[in-house]
């Protein structure tokens, strides 16, 4: 059989944190007959140039579109650095018979962590202290004001979202001694269960009854837009909202008029529907909002452990094993 082609498709704006690191890729190839080639990508046309021909292409943050795909002719797999694969046309994929695959899990731990620390900032304004204090207004209203922080313990969290993400902050949760409930329409009642998570029957039931909001779901069909105004009016006006998944869930104008209008206690993001954000957003003015840059799933061990998962990924379509990970709906069964 001859040599797999092998093409690692890099985004030309990826920031050198994430720079390539083949080495932990051809790790996990050890013993198979490949070639491996990367390719800095910041067009379509560099990306078809590129993956014309490969047998498996490696993404790492570059658009896989319809014409993308259209002119692979030999791909077998289509394998993502990413939990994410809104990036990809997964319909064209599955058209021609092409596996899309993601690296569910290579940054979870980040993520939960993230998720933890926003909530917490939220909790206990750490970011607003943290500016009174370096800016020199520490005085005698500053103990009154923390006497008015939010508590956690025995507050009600509601997740959005109970996948593997989902259960992982569920538990850290409860060692805050937090009640979970989450809205996952597709979760089966006896894992929620056995997480101690009590799910709700709407989302507008979780708005009601949370004092914190963790949305934790992909970018899909089924989750665009799917935190509206009527999401925000039913939440406690103690309530905080927290968006660690993708900004297409949320319609920003009403979380931003939310916040304007005092319906919620404030906000925690790590994503927004144009990234970078724009610097006149209103939610860089607001401060009852927590930010952050799309960094909830980074870290120097995720990066790492990311490129290994592309290694082990392609190495089970070369061994004509099945992937860990498969997203398109045919094959993911």
């Amino acid at each position: 059989m001859s040599s797999y082609k092998i093409v690692f498709l890099v985004s030309e704006h990826q920031e050198d944190p994430v720079e390539v690191r083949t080495e932990l890729i051809e790790t996990e190839l050890r013993g198979l007959d490949y070639e491996l080639s990367t390719h800095r990508c910041s067009s379509k046309d560099d990306a078809i140039s590129a993956a014309r021909y490969a047998d498996i292409v490696l993404d790492l943050g570059v658009p896989i579109s319809r014409d993308v795909i259209g002119a692979l002719e030999k791909a077998q797999a289509i394998i993502c650095q990413a939990h994410g694969f809104d990036h990809v046309d997964i319909e064209a994929a599955s058209e021609k018979g092409i596996l899309v695959i993601n690296s569910a899990g290579y940054c979870a731990d980040e993520v939960v962590v993230h998720t933890m620390a926003l909530l917490l900032a939220c909790a206990r304004r750490i970011p607003q202290f943290h500016e009174l204090v370096r800016t020199g207004r520490w005085d005698t209203t500053t103990r009154s004001d923390a006497l008015r922080l939010p508590t956690v313990y025995g507050q009600t969290l509601g997740i959005i979202g109970l996948g593997n993400i989902g259960r992982m902050v569920a538990r850290r949760a409860q060692g805050f001694d937090m009640n979970v409930i989450a809205f996952d329409p597709f979760m089966q009642p006896w894992i929620a269960a056995e997480n101690k998570v009590a799910l709700t029957e709407s989302l507008d039931n979780l708005a009601e009854r949370s004092d914190y909001v963790i949305v934790i779901v992909p970018s899909a069909e089924g989750t665009s837009n799917m935190i509206t105004s009527d999401f925000f009016r039913m939440m406690k006006s103690s309530a905080y909202f927290i968006n660690v998944s993708r900004g297409s869930t949320v319609d920003e104008e009403a979380l931003i008029e939310a916040l304007r209008a005092g319906r919620i206690g404030g906000a925690a993001l790590d994503v927004f529907q144009t990234e970078p954000t724009p610097i006149d957003n209103p939610l860089l003015q607001m401060d009852n909002v927590v930010l952050s840059p799309h960094t909830a799933g980074t870290s120097d061990a995720s990066a790492s452990k990311g490129q290994t998962r592309l290694g082990q990924e392609a190495a089970r379509i070369i061994r004509g094993e099945r992937p860990m990970s498969p997203v398109n709906s045919q094959f993911s069964s």
